[in-house]
């Protein structure tokens, strides 16, 4: 919960089915939508 912030999805492991289904998702959702990082990390 203290570095819940952090992270954009959890995806916990109990079922593979539904694991790399919410992994297809996750991927087409990245691949979709606009990115960004903080200008220092670029340069």
């Amino acid at each position: 919960q203290a570095y819940g912030h952090y992270f954009d999805l959890v995806i916990i492991n109990n079922d593979i089915e539904e694991t790399i289904r919410e992994l297809q998702h996750a991927i087409e959702r990245v691949s979709l939508e606009p990115q960004w990082v903080p200008v220092s990390w670029v340069y």
